[in-house]
């Protein structure tokens, strides 16, 4: 029994007969422990993996259907969405093929692109007097509470 269940199960398991003979002995030696160290069909089941079906109390009816929802895309939108996605996808390919860019004149661009930039505006001059009374609140704040 045990080569006819690995010749079945080498041409789905596999492409080389080697990993299929592994893949097969793996299966089967789990078998064997399963079945407490004897591969056949007619060995019963353990409790703990048969169980016992629960009972059907009473099946659902018609009416306790759920409604169908709301808030759910429909095939119309979804189609629209796969095919914005595939013309992003088709517009970024056309954007980065290999003829559309160079690393050449390198130069050139930094020199265009600090021009297109907008340097910051001018610090103004510091003024010494808020400086003084921001350090003020600052040393009433630190001040420590009282021992009591």
């Amino acid at each position: 029994m045990t080569l006819a269940l690995m010749k079945a199960l080498a041409p789905i398991i596999s492409m080389t007969r080697l990993s299929a003979a592994i893949a097969a002995s793996a299966i089967l030696s789990a078998s064997c422990a399963w079945a407490g160290g004897v591969a056949s069909p007619s060995a019963p089941l353990p409790e703990d993996i048969a169980g016992k079906p629960a009972k059907v109390r009473r099946f659902p009816t018609f009416c306790e259907i759920p409604p169908r929802p709301t808030n759910v895309r429909s095939g119309k939108a979804f189609r629209q969405a796969v095919v914005a996605i595939r013309l992003a996808g088709v517009h970024l390919v056309a954007q980065t093929a290999p003829g559309t860019f160079s690393l050449d004149d390198t130069d050139g661009f930094a020199s265009a692109a600090r021009a297109e930039a907008t340097p910051p505006p001018p610090m103004s001059p510091l003024d010494v007097q808020q400086t003084e009374d921001f350090s003020k609140q600052a040393r009433a704040l630190a001040i420590p509470p009282s021992p009591r």
